[in-house]
């Protein structure tokens, strides 16, 4: 079974488009044919294969196999789609935030935990940490906040005000 701490979020299911069974998804990632996307269902990560994509402006048209009509590609809408694939290196250089899923995240020279989640579903990014005791903070993803990026070591340093991570208790 795929744990969930291993996806890292890939974008959201808009509408259907058309009446076979194709949806828009809301993504700046490239997905091919015969690759899975994943969906939370009762808690758990259940894979879909993409039988088909197309561009329509920024998003993506896919098919899923098993869906074939408007109906039951509509109970898609608003639900998230992720990959159980590292992030990879975008051509214009940028580390964007929803590919910071499984990075140690550092306060200052503090090691808080890894980023288990990144909710970016709201214009305020969160991004949900899971200490090395267990415990799970939430952070926002404030551009103010955030110190540097190491992608080669998968490191996300911030400076965080006093008393922030306190609020989670």
């Amino acid at each position: 079974m795929i744990d969930r701490e291993a996806l890292r979020k890939i974008g959201t299911f808009g509408k259907p488009v058309g009446y076979k069974g194709a949806v828009c998804l809301h993504t700046d990632c490239d997905i091919k044919p015969d690759s899975f996307v994943f969906m939370m269902m009762d808690g758990l990560p259940v894979p879909f294969r993409i039988t088909e994509t197309r561009p329509k402006g920024e998003d993506l048209v896919v098919g899923i196999k098993g869906i074939s009509d408007d109906k039951a590609a509509s109970v898609l809408s608003g639900k998230d789609a992720f990959s159980d694939t590292p992030a990879e290196n975008h051509d214009d250089g940028i580390i964007y935030l929803s590919d910071l899923g499984g990075f140690r995240i550092f306060n200052d020279d503090n090691e808080l935990g890894l980023i288990s989640f990144v909710d970016d579903s709201t214009e305020n990014v969160l991004l949900y940490v899971k200490t090395d005791s267990g415990n799970e903070i939430i952070i926002p993803a404030a551009d103010d906040f955030i110190v540097g990026v190491d992608p080669q070591n998968k490191i996300l340093t911030m400076d965080l005000p006093e008393g922030l991570i306190n609020l989670n208790d």
